[in-house]
């Protein structure tokens, strides 16, 4: 009987020994191969970025190119096949607005090289102050924003907008203010 056990025993044993040597070695074996596909798709990713930064490099070149050689042309005097001939009369055209809505995206624009000013105003008074704390006269709402663009506040849903100024270079944020001018000067000892 003790013969039967230990050949027991002795299967048992050799079995799980088998079966931990196979498990060990077949890790070994996966976590190798794992690791060369991983390797594999990281060096075609990487070749593939390479292969997408020369593209955009090559597209921004071309881009730029083409820019510089329309101001060129433009510089020069030199028409394309759509610009009118120079002695052809120009077509009159109605006077390009001074000042245009442009929305907030542009005028964030890191690569906007306008001046930005920041305006507030009070609708309950219908006063616009400027940055440095005066209050905007009419003549000068009508050059550099224009009127118009003051009731766009009779919306209830608007709280800012932005205008952008051709002529001054300037781009101006109006903020809508929800309390009076007097209120908000006790309130800001201005």
């Amino acid at each position: 009987m003790n013969k039967g056990l230990a050949f027991v025993l002795g299967c048992i044993m050799g079995g799980a020994g088998g079966g931990f040597l196979a498990h060990t070695v077949l890790k070994q074996k996966y976590a190798q191969k794992a690791d060369e596909e991983i390797i594999a798709c990281r060096e075609a990713f990487q070749d593939e970025l390479v292969k997408l930064r020369k593209e955009a490099n090559e597209k921004e070149a071309a881009e730029k190119k083409a820019a510089a050689e329309a101001a060129l042309q433009k510089y020069r005097g030199e028409s394309d096949d759509n610009s009118p001939p120079f002695d052809a009369e120009p077509k009159k055209s109605e006077p390009k607005p001074q000042h245009v809505a442009i929305d907030e995206t542009d005028y964030n624009d890191p690569a906007n090289p306008n001046k930005k000013k920041c305006l507030q105003f009070f609708p309950n008074d219908n006063v616009l102050l400027q940055e440095d704390g005066t209050i905007m006269d009419q003549a000068t709402i009508e050059t550099t924003i224009g009127l118009e663009t003051l009731a766009c506040f009779n919306d209830e849903d608007v709280d800012s907008v932005w205008i952008h100024n051709e002529s001054l270079q300037t781009d101006y944020e109006i903020t809508q203010v929800g309390m009076s001018y007097l209120e908000w000067k006790r309130k800001y000892n201005q």
